[in-house]
This record gives C-alpha cells, sequence and structure tokens, in this order.
C-alpha cells in the first residue's frame, strides 16, 4: 500500500460498558453487560463482560485520525484464537494476567466495536477481586482499553488525514488509559505520532516503506562515499571534466543528505537510476580506469561512477583536466627574401621589413 504511514507507536482504544443489546440481556448478560457463569452445584466459575470499544468518527472527534466504520467491521471479523490476554494493565506480566478476549465483533445496533472478556474464577486473590469489582452493583470497574500493538495499517488518505484502515487485537484491559472518549478514545501517544507520520509523508512524497527500504539498501551497497566525500568530489576539477555531470553530482549529494526514513518517491525513484546504471557501469570497467583520456585525471569510466557516488579507488582522486593543455607563447619572426639573413642581427629597417608572429605551443 503505498500511502501506507510508517508509525512507531503501539495503537490503542479506550472501552467502556455500555447498554447491551437485547441479544445479550437474552443470554444472562445484566444491564451492565456482565455475564456470570455456574456450574452445577451453583459454583461461580467464571464471568464474561462486554465493552464497547470504538465507534467511527472524524478526526475532530477521534483525536486527529479518522476511525471508519468498514475499519471497525475489519477488526471484529478478525479470526481469534481466544488466546489473546485480558490483563489488569498492558504489562503482559504474569501476574497481570486475569483472563482472556472470548469475543470481537462489530455490533450494527450500537455502531461500535465490542469485545467479550472472561475472567475465570480462580481463587486467587487479584481474580477474587476483579471479580467482585465488575458484579458489584453498580461495578465499580467501567472503563478499560484494548491494545493492538503494532498490528495494525494506517494510510494518509485522499483527504490529507491520517486513517486505520486494518488491525488485529492483541489485548484487552482494565485499566483506561489518561482522557479516553474525552480526547477522542484514541490512545494520544499513536495520535500524535499519526499526524507526525502524515506530515512526513505529505513532505517526503507517495512511498512504500518496505519498497523504500529495499531500494534504499541496494543503494547504499553500490555507493561508498560520504556526503563530506561527494561535495569534496563536487569541487574538484575532474569532476568537471565530463559534461553534464553538475546534475548526477547534485542527485547524489541529496540522496546522501537524507536518511532513509526521509527518502520520498523522488529520492526513491533517483536511487533506483543510480542503482541500474551503476550495475551496468561495473561490466564495462577498464583495465586501467586511473588512466585518463583528460589531462591526469581518471578515466572517464571512473569520473561517471564518482559522480554518482562510487569511489572505485583506495583513496581520493588527484589530477588536473587541464595538465595537457598549459600553454606558453612564444614569439617566431619571419624576414622577407630581400634581407640577407647571414648578416647581423641589427637589421637595416629601411632596406628590409621583419614580419613579428605569435603562435601557442603546448608543453
Amino acid at each position: 500500500m503505498t500511502n501506507s504511514l510508517n508509525i512507531n507507536e503501539e495503537l490503542a482504544f479506550s472501552a467502556s460498558f455500555g447498554n447491551p443489546e437485547p441479544a445479550a440481556l437474552a443470554d444472562g448478560f445484566n444491564q451492565y453487560g456482565v455475564r456470570e457463569n455456574y456450574d452445577e452445584d451453583e459454583n461461580l466459575r467464571s464471568i464474561d463482560v462486554n465493552y464497547e470499544a470504538m465507534e467511527p468518527g472524524e478526526p475532530e472527534s477521534r483525536n486527529g485520525v479518522r476511525i471508519t466504520t468498514d475499519f471497525l467491521r475489519k477488526v471484529g471479523s478478525k479470526e481469534y484464537s481466544g488466546d489473546e490476554p485480558a490483563l489488569m494493565d498492558h504489562k503482559r506480566e504474569t501476574l497481570s494476567k486475569i483472563g482472556s478476549i472470548r469475543d470481537v465483533w462489530f455490533s450494527d445496533e450500537a455502531g461500535k466495536l465490542m469485545v467479550q472478556a472472561r475472567i475465570p474464577n480462580t481463587g486467587a486473590r487479584t481474580h477474587d477481586e476483579i471479580i467482585k469489582r465488575f458484579t458489584y452493583d453498580p461495578p465499580t470497574v467501567t472503563n478499560g482499553s484494548v491494545g493492538f500493538g503494532d498490528s495494525y495499517t494506517a494510510i494518509r488518505n485522499d483527504d490529507g488525514e491520517p486513517e486505520l484502515v486494518d488491525a488485529t487485537l492483541q489485548e484487552f484491559s482494565t485499566t483506561p488509559f489518561p482522557g479516553g472518549y474525552d480526547e477522542g478514545g484514541l490512545r494520544a501517544a499513536f495520535a500524535e505520532a499519526a499526524l507526525d507520520a502524515t506530515s512526513n509523508f505529505a513532505e517526503y512524497g507517495d512511498v512504500d516503506p518496505e519498497y523504500r527500504d529495499e531500494v534504499y539498501d541496494e543503494w547504499d551497497s553500490l555507493v561508498n562515499m560520504t556526503n563530506e566525500q561527494m561535495e569534496m568530489w563536487d569541487e574538484h576539477p575532474c569532476a568537471k571534466a565530463v559534461e553534464g555531470g553538475e546534475n548526477v553530482r547534485d542527485e547524489a549529494l541529496m540522496l546522501l543528505g537524507q536518511p532513509r526514513e526521509e527518502w520520498g518517491m523522488q529520492n526513491v525513484e533517483v536511487a533506483n537510476q543510480v542503482v541500474d546504471y551503476l550495475y551496468s557501469k561495473m561490466e564495462e570497467m577498464p583495465d586501467n580506469p586511473n588512466e585518463g583520456e583528460m589531462g591526469s585525471c581518471p578515466s572517464r569510466w571512473a569520473i561517471e561512477v564518482l559522480n554518482r557516488g562510487h569511489n572505485p579507488f583506495d583513496s581520493f582522486p588527484q589530477g588536473n583536466p587541464n595538465f595537457n593543455e598549459l600553454s606558453v607563447t612564444v614569439d617566431t619572426f619571419e624576414v622577407d627574401d630581400e634581407t640577407d639573413d647571414t648578416r647581423s642581427s641589427r637589421v637595416d629597417s629601411e632596406n628590409s621589413e621583419v614580419a613579428v608572429f605569435t603562435e601557442t605551443v603546448s608543453i
């Protein structure tokens, strides 16, 4: 997906009790969305708890990120194993786990993503405490959160907004994060990172991060000059010995001067051209690339690969393209035929004509 956003934050939603659907009430859930499960001897074996996890909304009401019905339906339609943990918090520590996620679905009636967690009555202090909190009337645990970790896909949509398009729920927690629905129901750190990624996308262009990294790695394997070395080469007299090299060196400096995270489609396209060119030139490497056709500069082949950031030598290139074009001016004299050139160097100006010519001689 070429408009994917690269967001380095975990995704999480606020979750809270809601009015249960009629079907849930008929299936033994109370008005708070809690069901007590007993065995044949009337021993409490577990409780099931229904939570509203998220509803669609525009960025203004979802902390800057667009949440669509299609996205929530996709989350609710996934095949979950039943091993996804229900936690006291999101640390996933052994003592933090209190149960597991039993079901995830999108409620057409409520228009929200729903999550059902099951908490077994193991007799452990933690489980006993949380079950009492859920079964109290009214329950004292009403807010929580659902976490997706990094299992999600977000894009920059056609309106320039960050938008979630896919995700797989990883866990439920009875611990809410600050703000909750008062701040859009979306974890603030994720929302901030999504907005930053959208801004970077608009600045650096439409490029898939995986494809960008693939091109970058291939380009980086061929280019062995640093940005500083490229700047030195750009000022080198031999760099200018081949016509049309200035634009190529400017592109090389552009690629070397930006980290991969800031590469947009323009960078990727230029890097692809460099990779293709260098692969082709490597097959044409002359026997003596250091021997140039111009002065004491290296060969045209070497200058062209240097212009793209590849130095084929063990040291920085030397040379001067004008080495074989240095010249001095020499005056030569031509005397007319009537003048006896065996005579003294003093010539009578009345009887002879002397022409002086200037000639350039290469040395």
